[in-house]
C-alpha cells in the first residue's frame, strides 16, 4: 500500500519495536551503528519527524564509534556517554 495512515502509537509501543529492532542488529545494544541502522529500518513502519541537523549528528557520532573502536573494539558509546546524558539530563 502506497499511502499509508499517520496512527499514534504509544510511548511503549515505540520502545518495544526499537528493542524488536536493535536485538536484531549486531551490537544492537552496544553500537550506534545498529541504532542508526534499526531506526532505518523501522522507517518503513514508523514516520519520524526528526529535524534536518539530526543526519549531521548521527555522522558525528558514527564517526566517533568508529575511531573509537580502531582503539578499543569493545568501546560502548552508550556506557560511555551515560554519565554525561544524566549530567545533562538533570
Amino acid at each position: 500500500e502506497k499511502f499509508k495512515r499517520n496512527v499514534p502509537v504509544s510511548a511503549e509501543e515505540m520502545a518495544s519495536a526499537i528493542d524488536e529492532a536493535l536485538s536484531g542488529e549486531e551490537g544492537g545494544q552496544s553500537r550506534f551503528g545498529a541504532l542508526a541502522t534499526g531506526l532505518g529500518a523501522m522507517s518503513g513502519t514508523y514516520k519520524f519527524l526528526t529535524p534536518p541537523y539530526i543526519v549531521l549528528l548521527v555522522r558525528t557520532f558514527l564517526t566517533l564509534e568508529g575511531i573509537a573502536a580502531k582503539a578499543d573494539p569493545d568501546f560502548n558509546i552508550y556506557t560511555a556517554s551515560l554519565p554525561y546524558a544524566i549530567r545533562r539530563a538533570m
